[in-house]
Parts: structure tokens; sequence; C-alpha cells
């Protein structure tokens, strides 16, 4: 699904030298538009760019949560690259080397703590020059989740959630009788506008924000407290109802914690950043 080896079948010398290239790290010219793909170090990412969202939900949404108040403009300045799936088990594998335990490699990557996955980010960065691969930020998570919607679900409010089976495993789709349990392969849904996957459930995100409670005026590129107790995850899970699929949905996981039903994905910035 994300294995850039594919291209190696096209025939033409055209494709060839575009897979070296994208092979080498290096993507094509020119300014990406909202929803681009493109590949890096043999990731597929989708162009976000930078603009104002609404944060949060009002009171009034169906299945509100008190902590996704109060409703926030939040300006993000820069744009950024944001891995179209959730890092799966090939993807971690690549980069941490072989593991016998890992026997799917198009199931996102679970049960791994902060650190195990601040130690994936560290080696990924470690083999790419001039960027940084990094956890999106809460603020970064959720606009590009919404993807210039304001809807309660990227796919439009859904008050009888009749649409939610075609974007998201959750709940009410899984099968908890398979093995993994409840767990999906990555992208098998519709995608949101900007074309990723997921962001709605099969397993809900971290966040490299510290958990905290929002802010009541307009922020720019917000970035959470410097300390906490616990880290930001964000949007729904198999493991949760269609009502905490929500795209202002946020709950919390502290650093040693694992879980089955919680994940990550990337996002690659030209920027140099000390914090993952």
């Amino acid at each position: 699904m994300q294995r850039v080896f594919t291209w190696r079948r096209l025939g033409s010398l055209v494709a060839g030298l575009v897979c070296l290239l994208i092979l080498a790290g290096c993507p094509p010219e020119g300014e990406p538009v909202p929803g681009e793909t493109r590949i890096f170090d043999g990731i597929l990412f989708q162009w976000c760019p930078p603009g104002n969202f609404s944060m949060g939900s009002l009171d009034s949404e169906l299945g509100h949560q008190e902590n996704e108040s109060p409703v926030h403009v939040v300006t993000l300045t820069e744009g950024f690259w944001l891995s179209k799936y959730e890092v799966n088990q090939w993807v971690w594998e690549s980069v941490m080397g072989d593991d016998p335990f890992l026997e799917y490699p198009d199931y996102p990557m679970v049960t791994r703590t902060w650190e195990e996955v601040r130690a994936f980010l560290n080696t990924l960065n470690s083999k790419s020059s001039n960027v940084t691969y990094r956890l999106p930020t809460e603020a970064e998570w959720e606009y590009a989740c919404r993807a210039g919607t304001t809807t309660r679900l990227y796919w439009g409010n859904d008050p009888s959630e009749t649409k939610i089976d075609d974007y998201a495993w959750y709940e009410g789709n899984v099968d908890l009788n398979a093995y993994p349990i409840g767990i999906n392969p990555v992208g098998q849904k519709k995608p949101n506008a900007w074309g990723l996957h997921d962001m709605s459930g099969n397993v809900a995100e971290l966040c490299r924000d510290w958990f905290s409670n929002y802010s009541s005026g307009w922020v720019i590129d917000p970035t959470g407290p410097s300390t906490g107790e616990a880290h930001v995850v964000r949007g729904g899970s198999w493991f949760d109802p269609a009502a905490e699929c929500r795209s202002a949905r946020r709950s919390k996981q502290v650093p040693h914690g694992r879980s089955g039903h919680v994940g990550f994905r990337l996002v690659r910035t030209e920027l140099q950043r000390s914090e993952f």
C-alpha cells in the first residue's frame, strides 16, 4: 500500500527517472496544492496548506465532550506534509529493522509507547537530511482531518450515521472475532478532501502535544504546554462508537501507555525541530 518499489514495474525511462527521485527523497519541483500526494523516503504524504480554522466543537454538536470546548480560531502559518496513512508495520520495520513479531505489514503500528515512537522518529531522521519527521501537533491534526470542512465529520454531519461505514473502521463495523482483533489494513476506507485515509477510525493517533485545556482566544501555531502527564490522542478507532469518530474528538495517553487502538502518523517539514 505504501511500497514505493511497485513504481519499478513501470517500463518507461521517464517513470524510471521519477522513481529514482522518489527513492532519493527528492520531490518533483513546483509548489504543492492542497491534497497533492508526494513520496518521501518511501512514504506517501499529502499536502496540507497554511490557513485558519475553528478548532473544537460546540455544546450542540452530537457527541460533544467538555474537553472539546471552547471553540477557538487557530492560524497555521506554515503548510505541512502529513502521511497519507497511519504508519503501518511495513514502514516501522523499514525504519527500525526486522521484527519477527510484526506479521501484518499493511496494518497500523500499535502498542508502542511514547518513547518507542520517539526512537522511531529519531532513527528516521538520522537517515534523512535537511528535513524533520515528527508527530503532528494537535491543531495540525484537526486541521488536516477537517480538510476545510466545518461539520462534525469530514464527510458531513451524518446525524443518523448512515455514511460512516464508507469512511471509518469503528466499533459498529469491525470483526471482533478476527485476528488481529478489530484493527484493519490502512487505506481501505474513503479519504477526506485532502486524500488522508483513516483520520476518523481504524486507530486513534498520537500527537506531539501534552494534553491541556483549550485557549479561549485566537492562537497561532499552537504546540501545547511544555510539560504534562499525558499526550493528546486524536480521532476515533475500531474500539470506539461512531459518536467518538468526530473531527473534534480528543483523548489522551500517558507516555508509558500501550494500546491496541492507538497509532500515529507523520509530519514532514523542512524546518528543523528538536521536539517530535
